[in-house]
């Protein structure tokens, strides 16, 4: 199925299944993108309340249409840094695919001279490997 998509639309649909929750950004195992991880919570926006949230056609709303507490239909959006125990009810994951145009990764080595122990004059020799990925 994912092939035909692939086919019809032109990119992956990798949902990232395998990734470690407790990192920020990581690559994934399956498709090899670079993906962040955030978390959101939805609050209510007359009495400040977290409610539950979800995802709906690739946005975060509200699970109910009105706020347990007030009423209200009124809410907003909360990014979370760090995700606390009592967060997990009300929070909702949200990966994002990062586009990276540019990574270069240098090879240094430190060679040793041929000197006594006591003399080593270490030298950092110059870059030996540069890869280039462009996504």
């Amino acid at each position: 199925m994912n092939n035909f998509l692939y086919f019809l639309i032109g990119h992956n649909f990798c949902k990232h299944p395998k990734l470690n929750l407790n990192m920020k950004f990581q690559y994934c195992p399956d498709c090899g993108e670079l993906v962040e991880l955030s978390w959101y919570v939805v609050r209510c926006r007359c009495c400040d309340v977290k409610r539950e949230a979800r995802m709906k056609l690739g946005e975060i709303v509200p699970r109910d249409n009105f706020c347990t507490n007030c009423g209200s239909e009124e809410f907003y959006v909360q990014k979370i840094e760090d995700l606390r125990f009592y967060d997990i009810h009300h929070a909702v994951l949200f990966k994002e695919t990062v586009s990276v145009s540019h990574t270069r990764r240098y090879t240094q080595v430190w060679a040793d001279s041929c000197e006594p122990a006591h003399t080593y004059v270490l030298k950092l020799l110059p870059m030996l490997t540069e890869h280039k990925s462009v996504s």
